[in-house]
């Protein structure tokens, strides 16, 4: 099996087993220019983008051999070759040691998967099997029977094969009646399921504002960690939810937590393409210029994405316009690279650097040729000739 191959089917595997442990839930991924939709998150990514590059070149090398000669367009995605397969290895390593960590904590009992709960969700790592939105919730899903509230307190916190309590049941689903019956009855806001999930996360990802209202009311922990890294703000950013960011942030949410992999509320606002919860949180001084593991900004986020709003916001909000993640690419190599003219049009009226070169020694200018985006390509090289 070729190794592109091999990463990207390891990445799936790898997701699909968290999801059978109940772990991530939906995690479907809908993102601009080629990025693909995919649970396996950024190992699924980079490896669809690899293997895309080295199917360009294979067409490309055939008209070489004709001319006798390699083509500039060849040598950059040589290159690019190259810097998705670091990516690529490196996001799946970074996946396994996720999984391994969760698997360390001896999970019992595996619950049964159901793959129509994934359709339509957004991209973040699930804590449960959520309402669908969009088409899926056009399918009606048999209701829950539950038992009144006032039965005893072993009852009250029973927990199902996920960890699931009554109270995590009812966050997720909104039901606000059960919510306060069952913080009447003196249920625990803080109990959590199997991978340290409260019954707070499980609203803000469903974007209950009131239930999350009412657990901030019964004094549930707003800063609360569970094994991903995650908090409620995270969820609710990546979710869009912005009144329930605000909401949390109200209550004393810290805005710049990061979970295992560096992320913050405002780079899964920034990678989902959620607009105003970016303006939410940077509202909330969160820190606009705060990178994950491999160097990538909110700011490269929104590019990559191509949201020129979004780029606009961070920019006005101080964010550096020439930061470069791990491998040395900036917001305008990825802008020039995916097609978003708007975005790169934002992004040099901010002052970036059009002649940056990322480690392999390749520009934006070379990005937007090798993808034959000729108005982009016009837009920087008459940046050049300014600049001369």
């Amino acid at each position: 099996m070729k190794l592109q191959a091999l990463v990207r089917h390891m990445a799936c595997i790898t997701a699909v087993a968290f999801f059978l442990d109940g772990t991530l839930g939906a995690w479907v991924h809908q993102a601009s220019a080629g990025v693909a939709v995919a649970g396996a998150g950024s190992a699924t990514y980079y490896a669809n983008e690899w293997r895309q590059a080295k199917k360009e070149l294979k067409a490309l090398e055939v008209a070489e051999k004709l001319q006798g000669q390699k083509s500039p367009k060849g040598m950059v995605l040589r290159k690019l070759l190259a810097a998705r397969k670091k990516c690529a290895i490196s996001s799946l390593v970074a996946l396994l040691a996720a999984l391994a960590a969760y698997r360390s904590r001896g999970v019992q009992e595996v619950p049964s998967a159901d793959a129509s709960s994934v359709v339509g969700q957004p991209y973040v790592p699930g804590l449960s099997k959520t309402k669908p939105v969009g088409e899926a919730a056009l399918v009606e899903e048999p209701p829950e029977e539950k038992s009144s509230a006032t039965g005893d307190a072993a009852n009250v916190e029973e927990q199902d094969k996920d960890g699931y309590t009554r109270l995590i049941r009812a966050a997720r689903d909104g039901d606000m009646d059960e919510i306060q019956a069952l913080i009447t009855a003196g249920a625990d806001v803080e109990a959590r399921s199997n991978i340290g999930s409260t019954a707070l996360m499980f609203a803000a990802e469903s974007g209950h504002t009131a239930a999350v209202k009412a657990l901030i009311a019964a004094h549930a922990d707003v800063n609360v960690i569970n094994d991903l890294g995650w908090t409620a703000l995270m969820y609710a950013a990546g979710t869009g939810g912005v009144k329930a960011i605000k909401a949390l942030i109200m209550a004393g949410a810290d805005v710049d937590t990061r979970n295992v992999d560096g992320f913050t509320a405002l780079m899964y606002a920034a990678e989902c393409g959620h607009t105003a919860a970016i303006e939410a949180l940077i509202a909330a001084d969160a820190d606009v210029n705060a990178t994950d593991n491999c160097g990538v900004s909110a700011l490269i986020w929104a590019a990559i994405k191509g949201d020129v709003k979004a780029i606009k916001a961070l920019i006005t909000a101080n964010a550096k316009v020439n930061a470069k993640n791990r491998y040395g690419f900036t917001a305008l190599m990825f802008a020039a690279r995916n097609g978003h003219t708007e975005s790169v049009e934002a992004l040099m009226e901010a002052g970036v650097d059009v002649d940056a070169r990322n480690n392999d020694g390749l520009t934006a200018l070379m990005y937007a040729a090798g993808k034959g985006h000729a108005e982009i390509i016009a837009l920087l090289e008459a940046a050049q000739k300014a600049k001369e």
